[in-house]
């Protein structure tokens, strides 16, 4: 019995700046705002910002909430929005190398919103993946792959849950690239080894498992810092 709203996937005024983050307009029921700008980058972000707005005027007006949308607030949120391991930039001045993107996507459609992300930057990019055991991911990859100059292939380490071996990844992505892949099971030393190939000017992207991304992540913000600090962002990022 609940009212259906249709949200079009066309969004108008669409975008991209210069880091790949999406502007957009949003002409709700009731509101309206012009060059709406996510934090977070990939156009299908400005999809997800306009389906939260249009809830929450759904919200507004079912009576669940009472306060309005107001321009300057939507504006900081949505340009303030990032999440761990989501299309998370890091720096070089934390990389000590080049700039990282940590980018858990796991399947077909999320490497391929990451891929149509990331051929809009033209950044020269270094590949380090790895997923489980059972998942097939080579082939969803195989964009990122043809592009980058460096293709490591490594291994999540997750209790209970083996991974698929990275010299058989390595091998499924040989098919993409025209260069070596390298194999190496231990995650940090595959990161290292892609920072080392790149210029200060390139981009490593780290993708194809979470657990992945979260165990180098822990390289930047580490957990201990993430616990006691209660932010996914810590300010003490040296290990303790």
């Amino acid at each position: 019995g609940a009212p259906l709203r249709v949200v079009s996937p066309q969004v108008p005024g669409l975008r991209l700046d210069a880091r790949g983050c999406a502007c957009f307009d949003f002409a709700g029921r009731g509101a309206r705002f012009e060059q709406l700008r996510v934090g977070l980058p990939g156009a299908f972000q400005a999809q997800n910002a306009t389906l939260a707005l249009a809830a929450y005027e759904e919200l507004l007006e079912g009576g669940v909430i009472d306060v309005p949308l107001e321009e300057r607030a939507v504006r900081v949120a949505l340009a303030s929005a990032r999440l761990p391991g989501r299309a998370e930039h890091i720096g070089r001045e934390l990389s000590g190398r080049c700039d990282v993107l940590l980018d858990g996507a796991h399947n077909a459609d999320k490497i391929a919103a990451l891929a149509s992300t990331l051929e809009a930057t033209g950044a020269q990019l270094h590949l380090v993946t790895g997923a489980l055991s059972g998942r097939a991911v080579a082939d969803a990859l195989a964009p990122l792959a043809r592009r980058a100059r460096t293709v490591v292939a490594s291994e999540p380490r997750v209790y209970a849950k083996p991974a698929q071996p990275a010299a058989e990844l390595a091998a499924a992505l040989a098919a993409h690239h025209d260069g070596r892949v390298f194999a190496e099971r231990d995650a940090s030393r595959a990161l290292d080894l892609a920072l080392d190939r790149a210029g200060a000017d390139d981009l490593v992207v780290v993708t194809g498992s979470l657990y992945l991304v979260g165990a180098l992540r822990d390289r930047f913000y580490p957990w201990q810092r993430v616990l006691i600090e209660r932010t996914s962002w810590p300010a003490t990022r040296a290990a303790s």
